[in-house]
């Protein structure tokens, strides 16, 4: 009889293991970020402003408000909700207005995936410090 019990207790716990598994809740899967981001390095030693505007708006330009300051030497990282965007840049003068002639476009129309990370790198020919930019 002695050697009947120990065959016993295997067939026993044995046959309460695959419901063990049943007792554990399903795991949940985290959710999708709804956000890219945009890592923005300026490489020269002058200040540019950046804007993400979505598109589909209609506007030719961006909004009051909406341009981004990017200090000299600075890299600023941006959440910025998945879609198809403009992103506008233009290097700032020292008395604060744009560098750039009225009507320059310094743009590009990308599609910006949730979840994903992108560098834009802001540089020019002259990026050295006390030049033009």
């Amino acid at each position: 009889m002695r050697r009947l019990r120990p065959v016993l207790a295997l067939a026993l716990i044995g046959g309460w293991l695959p419901w063990g598994g049943c007792a554990t809740p399903p795991r949940a899967e985290a959710p999708a970020p709804a956000t890219a981001k945009v890592v923005v390095e300026n490489l020269t030693g002058w200040p540019w402003r950046v804007a993400f505007e979505p598109l589909g708006t209609g506007r030719a330009a961006p909004q009051p408000g909406s341009w981004q300051p990017v200090s000299p030497r600075e890299t600023k990282t941006f959440s910025v909700a998945g879609g198809a965007y403009r992103l506008r840049r233009e290097p700032v003068a020292p008395n604060g207005g744009p560098v750039l002639s009225e009507g320059a476009d310094e743009s590009v129309e990308l599609l910006l995936v949730p979840g994903r990370t992108y560098t834009w790198p802001l540089a020019t020919l002259f990026s050295g410090d006390g030049g033009r930019p």
